[in-house]
């Protein structure tokens, strides 16, 4: 019958589980998949874990080289919602505001017409 051993669904079972799961959630697909059962919310989340999807990726010819490759980093003060009246989130070290990282990577200032114009 093409069951493998210790099989407890067989392929098309878990194909319309994975078909479902792309549509709807876990316990829709669980319980869309086969009449008269349900399967679990775990037993599908575990199927789709277990999927090896092969990612392919573009082979760059050649990458390109910089002479200088800045990082800075900073941080931004970010306002922040609240449930019902200002500064009610507890725990914050600054009320009504957090401090958030902010990293980011850069070649430098490239001197264009104008900027050459100036100088």
């Amino acid at each position: 019958m093409g069951i493998k051993s210790h099989a407890r669904m067989t392929e098309d079972v878990e194909v319309k589980i994975l078909e479902e799961a792309v549509e709807t959630s876990y316990e829709k697909a669980g319980s869309k998949a086969v009449r008269n059962e349900k399967i679990s919310r775990q037993t599908v989340k575990n199927k789709i874990e277990k999927l090896e999807i092969p990612i392919e990726r573009e082979k760059s010819e050649k990458k390109r080289e910089v002479k200088y490759l800045y990082v800075e980093a900073d941080e931004a003060h970010v306002s922040l919602q609240y449930k019902e009246k200002r500064g009610d989130l507890k725990g914050k070290k600054y009320k009504g505001c957090e401090l958030a990282k902010v990293v980011y990577v850069h070649e430098g200032k490239r001197e264009g017409k104008k900027q050459a114009e100036k100088n």
